[in-house]
């Protein structure tokens, strides 16, 4: 589907911003399938092939999930936190047959739940901007 989303009022990724999320950032995004690839090669380069335990901030609708299983990356546990409930939505109805990843609707401002364990990869692809200033020092400190 193609974004010709025009909003209306203030910026939100809603549920018609989720439907043409995909389109809008390569469209809007310059170099973004070399950022995704990037992004593969650096947690291969530097975790190698085990079984990784990942956390996403800002995991939208489950793409990077998805490329880093596309691109073989072995990921056990997979914790995805998005701001956005269509994203949510968007995710858990995409993976909705694959037990490893898991879905949560998460405000940023609240910093971040507690975890049992450890993570061998965090990330935050395109997320940091869209968090308040004032949230974002204590976020990097929870990270």
């Amino acid at each position: 589907m193609r974004d010709e989303t025009m909003p209306t009022q203030g910026w939100e990724f809603n549920k018609d911003v989720a439907d043409v999320f995909q389109d809008m950032l390569r469209r809007s995004i310059p170099n973004y399938e070399w950022m995704r690839d990037s992004t593969s090669r650096i947690i291969d380069a530097t975790v190698g092939q085990r079984n990784l335990d990942v956390l996403d901030l800002g995991c939208s609708d489950g793409q990077e999930y998805e490329k880093l299983v596309s691109d073989g990356i072995s990921i056990s546990n997979y914790i995805g936190l998005d701001v956005s409930m269509p994203m949510i939505e968007k995710a858990q109805e995409k993976f909705k047959d694959d037990f490893v990843p898991s879905w949560t609707h998460w405000d940023f401002r609240n910093y971040l739940p507690s975890f049992s364990g450890r993570f061998d990869v965090i990330l935050s692809i395109l997320t940091m901007q869209f968090i308040p200033v004032e949230y974002r020092a204590k976020l990097l400190c929870d990270i």
